[in-house]
C-alpha cells in the first residue's frame, strides 16, 4: 500500500502544473495553474484506485480514523469511537502510543517518544505569563488558512471575487459571527477568539483562562502570544499548559506525525481525476469519482458535500480540491510543495 501510495504520489507530482509548463510566475492569472498533464494523472489515478480497492475491500489493515467527538474542543472521543481523528497526530494517557491510528500509511520510529513532551508539546500555545512552559517559539495558523476552513454546510467561508478574498455570504458565512456554523474540522484544528483555553482552576493565570485574540487583547502580544490572531491545537492540544499540564510524564503524551496518510491518498485521487475529468473523473478500477473522494473525507468529519456550483465548473472543483487539501491537511508538511505544484 504503501508503494502503491508513493507511485501514484509520484505520477501526481508528474502530471502537476510545475512539471508540465516549467516555473511560472503569476500562473494562477495565465490558466497555467489547472494546466496538467492528463496522460500522468490518468496514471496516478489507476495507481491510487487500485490501492483505495483494496483499502475499501476491507483487504488491508487501514482506515478513515474516526472523526467522532463527545467535546470537540477538548479532543474528547464519543464513547462508542474505535478510532479516533486526534490519534493520527498525538496521543496522551496511552503509554506512549505511536500516533497514527489505523490511518497512517508510512512513517518513522519516533523512538525518542520523550522528546514530545519536552519540546513539541510547548510550541503551539501562548507563552503570557509562561502559560505555557519553555521558551517563546510558538507556530500559529494563518488568516489564509483560517479563512479556507468552509462552513459545516459544505460552503466556502470565503470565495475570489476580482482577484480579492471576499466572506461568502451568499453561503451562510456571517462576518459578524466568523467561528459559527464552520466546518468541524475547524473547531478540532483551531483555537479563536473566546475559546476556553485552561481547564482546570486558573490560579495565576485567571484573566487567560479564556483567550483574548482580539486586536489588543492579552493572547496578541508578538512576542510571546499570537500574531495573527489564532492558535492551533491539531498537533498538540491546548491542554499543554500549566493549569492542565497534558505535558507532564503522567499524561504520556506523544506527538508525531505520519509521512503519508490514507486521507492524503484520497486527495491526491480526486486531484489526479479532476485534472483529466472535472468533479465525475474516476479510474477504471475504482468506484468512486474526484467528486465522491472529497465527499467521503467531509462525511468522515460531518461537513456538508460539495456545493453544486463547484462541482459543475472544474476548475471551481479543483479550487475546492485544493482547498479540501489545505484544511484536510494543515501544519501536516505539505503545503509548500503543493503551492510548487
Amino acid at each position: 500500500i504503501m508503494a502503491l501510495g508513493y507511485l501514484g504520489k509520484t505520477y501526481l507530482w508528474a502530471a502537476s502544473p510545475l512539471m508540465k509548463d516549467g516555473a511560472q510566475v503569476g500562473a494562477s492569472k495565465n490558466g497555467k495553474t489547472y494546466d496538467y498533464d492528463e496522460e500522468f494523472a490518468k496514471k496516478a489515478a489507476e495507481v491510487f484506485g487500485e490501492l483505495l480497492t483494496l483499502v475499501e475491500g476491507g483487504q488491508t489493515q487501514y482506515g478513515l480514523a474516526e472523526f467522532n467527538y463527545k467535546d470537540i474542543y477538548n479532543h474528547e472521543r464519543s464513547a462508542d469511537a474505535t478510532s479516533c481523528f486526534s490519534d493520527i497526530f498525538y496521543t496522551k494517557k496511552q503509554n506512549w502510543k505511536m500516533p497514527g491510528s489505523i490511518e497512517a500509511i508510512f512513517r518513522g520510529p519516533s523512538s525518542d517518544f520523550n522528546g514530545s513532551n519536552w519540546n513539541t508539546s510547548k510550541v503551539f500555545g501562548p507563552k503570557v505569563d509562561k502559560v505555557v512552559g519553555h521558551d517563546n517559539v510558538i507556530h500559529q495558523p494563518t488568516a489564509n488558512l483560517i479563512a479556507a476552513y468552509g462552513m459545516a454546510n459544505g460552503e466556502p467561508a470565503y470565495i475570489v471575487e476580482n482577484g480579492k478574498l471576499v466572506p461568502n455570504t451568499a453561503g451562510g458565512f456571517d462576518p459578524t459571527h466568523p467561528y459559527k456554523n464552520r466546518d468541524p474540522r475547524f473547531y478540532h484544528d483551531i483555537v479563536f477568539d473566546g475559546f476556553k483555553y485552561l481547564n482546570g482552576t486558573p490560579g495565576q493565570w485567571a484573566n487567560l483562562q479564556y483567550c483574548q485574540l482580539y486586536t489588543g487583547g492579552n493572547m496578541r502580544p508578538v512576542a510571546n502570544a499570537s500574531r495573527t490572531g489564532y492558535f492551533i491545537q491539531k498537533l498538540v492540544p491546548h491542554t499543554c499548559n500549566e493549569v492542565d499540564r497534558d505535558y507532564d510524564w503522567g499524561s504520556a503524551f506523544h506527538c508525531y506525525l505520519p509521512y503519508m496518510r490514507l486521507a492524503d491518498i484520497y486527495l491526491m485521487y480526486a486531484e489526479a481525476c479532476a485534472a483529466f475529468g472535472g468533479a465525475s473523473g474516476k479510474a477504471t478500477n475504482f468506484s468512486k469519482t474526484a467528486e465522491d473522494a472529497i465527499n467521503t473525507l467531509r462525511d468522515r468529519c460531518g461537513a456538508g458535500h460539495v456545493a453544486p456550483e463547484y462541482v459543475a465548473d472544474a476548475h471551481k472543483f479543483m479550487d475546492e480540491v485544493r482547498r479540501e487539501r489545505e484544511v484536510e491537511l494543515a501544519f501536516e508538511g505539505f503545503r509548500f510543495n503543493d503551492l510548487q505544484r
